[in-house]
């Protein structure tokens, strides 16, 4: 820095009259060297920003292929981390051109540091956690998941590095602290099973049955293929209550298609069967 300030010095003489005071040759070099140091900052910022603004997603590529929204979550804490560094250097330059001992206030600051630290344990651990979640990738936005230790399940909003957002089904938006989420059962990265069971009358004729019931799954899986994760398993003939049976399919979908396609596809079957002329038979309970 001294070499630093000798130059800047000299280059002031040069274009000041000799009879400049030494004053204003020292608050002049310090003004110059502030003015650069600005003005690298400005530059390098510029830089940075344009670097993460442009085409994340040709940069950003682990384990594979991303979606969007987690190239957009890694990219946001890559450059948040880039902006720190930066300005923690900026204003480290800025203190050291006035002439504060920098230096020997980080020295100095080494025991309040400590007892900060010991205060900020659980933003630290919110901070690591949130790292791990992001670059892991245990669930990004939209993804629906459950947080047993918090007994909160619902819909992710926003994946930060310190929280993360869920929204329940109720409406009721949950702020969770990333070092609180250390069990997670993300149910959209998994598959649900429907299993349909139809009773089978005692007057059926089997194999004429077992057969349109096969047609029918077919159908069923090609017309809602876009929820399906697997070809439906069909097991076939099996003892229902007392001494009657039915006959089962097991449809394996995507999490959140159970509910509402376990209807629908009980009701493709009896529409199909009862145009065929399939007798459904009632309940086996008696009414006393």
């Amino acid at each position: 820095m001294a070499i630093g300030q000798l130059n800047l010095e000299a280059i002031l003489r040069d274009f000041m009259p000799e009879e400049t005071s030494e004053n204003i040759i020292y608050f002049g070099t310090i003004l110059f060297r502030l003015i650069i140091i600005t003005v690298i900052f400005l530059v390098v910022k510029y830089l940075v920003e344009s670097f993460f603004d442009a085409n994340p997603a040709g940069r950003i590529n682990i384990r594979g292929k991303q979606s969007p929204q987690r190239i957009k979550t890694i990219n946001t804490l890559l450059r948040n981390f880039s902006m720190y560094i930066l300005y923690f250097l900026f204003i480290y330059y800025l203190l050291t051109a006035l002439g504060f001992p920098v230096g020997t206030l980080l020295a100095g600051a080494g025991i309040a540091g400590v007892a900060i630290g010991l205060g900020a344990q659980d933003l630290i651990n919110d901070m690591i956690n949130g790292f791990f979640i992001i670059f892991e990738n245990h669930f990004e936005v939209g993804d629906f998941v459950e947080i047993p230790a918090e007994e909160i399940t619902g819909t992710i909003e926003d994946v930060g590095i310190r929280t993360t957002t869920l929204q329940a089904a109720s409406g009721d938006k949950f702020y969770v602290p990333n070092s609180l989420i250390t069990t997670i059962n993300n149910k959209s990265r998994s598959t649900r099973q429907v299993t349909i069971e139809i009773p089978v009358a005692d007057e059926t004729e089997f194999k004429t049955f077992e057969a349109e019931m096969e047609e029918i799954t077919q159908m069923i899986y090609e017309k809602y293929n876009d929820v399906m994760r697997d070809e439906p398993s069909i097991v076939g003939f099996v003892r229902g209550v007392d001494q009657t049976f039915n006959y089962r399919i097991a449809f394996t979908v995507a999490t959140g298609e159970d509910y509402m396609h376990t209807s629908i596809f009980y009701r493709e079957f009896l529409f199909a069967l009862q145009e065929q002329d399939f007798k459904i038979p009632s309940s086996v309970y008696d009414e006393t």
